[in-house]
C-alpha cells in the first residue's frame, strides 16, 4: 500500500473516532474536543514525516 493511501485511511479512522470520544467525553465541550482530535492527527502527521 501507498503511504498516501494509508495517510487518508488514517485520517479516515481519526474522523470517525470522533463521535464515539465526544460521546464518551462528557463535560469536556465540543470545540475543545475536536481541538485536541486535530492536535492528534497533527501529531501523528509531524512524526511522519
Amino acid at each position: 500500500m501507498s503511504i498516501p493511501l494509508l495517510n487518508g485511511l488514517a485520517a479516515i479512522a481519526m474522523w470517525a473516532t470522533l463521535a464515539s470520544l465526544t460521546a464518551l467525553a462528557g463535560p469536556i465541550p465540543p470545540f475543545q474536543m475536536a481541538a485536541m482530535t486535530f492536535a492528534v492527527g497533527t501529531l501523528a502527521g509531524v512524526a511522519g514525516t
